[in-house]
């Protein structure tokens, strides 16, 4: 019997893995994929273990701490930039920073956020210098006016954003005076009234919002204005023409009534009145 001579052909399976280990991304996965995979594995088994664990986190503290005590990375000073001395005051009372300190223990953000919450600051920029100092830049709100309250007088600046508060009025006399419901969101129009009544600013006690509509001037030593609630502005410029003209305002008034473009009024004191008609007539009577 003659004996079975082997097909020399390699079987179907072994004809697949060949062409499979013909595909270069294949050979590439086998030669580098899989030995990286094992070492990743070795190396994540070797860092989980608590004994290596313990080393690397005592290293790392060794670094931070070497770094934190590097001259370099120390703040030794605060240098406020841009705020008036009180404001510069309160800054260094709220960041109550514990100095020499290490830059890596500053939290800027922090720090910057705790300013921005001063009334008195409208933004803020905060940066560590290699001088070792930190600086800190302050656009500080400048108040335009005085906003009386119920019970207080509050510095506002243009936008009336409240910037802080005053024990009275006469501590900020350089200011004009508002007051009034919404008084504080009308504080361009009232400069531009308080610069139309300049003739007479050395009278001028305050503009009062009435109504949520409109204004009142208020002059010394007892005379309201009543100005009109669409163009305001017109009414007083005329106004000061007649005080240009025949001192209008120098008279013994009570009272301008500007509400009606058309018929301006004016009250005068019954003194004022009785020295116009040139007798004395009773106080309910002296009206114009």
């Amino acid at each position: 019997m003659l004996p079975v001579r082997r097909d020399p052909a390699p079987s179907r399976i072994k004809y697949r893995l060949e062409r499979l280990w013909l595909t270069p991304l294949i050979r590439r996965t086998v030669r580098t994929g899989l030995p990286l995979l094992a070492l990743a594995a070795l190396l994540g088994a070797t860092i989980a273990h608590p004994r290596v664990q313990a080393e690397v986190d005592a290293a790392v503290a060794a670094v931070s701490t070497a770094l934190a005590a590097h001259p370099d990375l120390t703040v030794t000073a605060l240098d406020i930039q841009g705020a008036s001395a009180p404001l510069a005051a309160e800054i260094e009372r709220r960041l109550a920073l514990d100095l020499p300190q290490s830059a890596l223990d500053l939290d800027l953000t922090g720090l910057r956020a705790a300013i921005a919450l001063l009334e008195p600051v409208a933004d803020v920029e905060a940066r560590y210098g290699t001088d070792g100092r930190l600086t800190v830049v302050v656009k500080e709100r400048v108040p335009v006016a005085i906003l009386k309250g119920p019970d207080r007088f509050d510095l506002i600046d243009p936008g009336g954003v409240r910037t802080g508060t005053i024990p009275h009025r006469l501590a900020r006399p350089d200011l004009p005076l508002l007051a009034g419901v919404d008084a504080g969101l009308h504080v361009a129009e009232a400069k531009r009234l308080l610069a139309l009544a300049a003739p007479v600013k050395r009278r001028i006690r305050g503009l009062v919002r009435v109504g949520t509509r409109r204004w009142n001037l208020v002059l010394a030593p007892d005379l309201t204005v009543l100005l009109p609630e669409n163009a305001p502005e017109a009414a007083l410029r005329r106004l000061m023409a007649l005080q240009a003209a025949k001192a209008l305002l120098d008279r013994d008034l009570v009272a301008g009534e500007l509400r009606d473009p058309a018929r301006p009024v004016v009250r005068l004191s019954p003194g004022g009145l009785a020295a116009v008609l040139g007798t004395d007539i009773p106080p309910e009577e002296g009206a114009l």
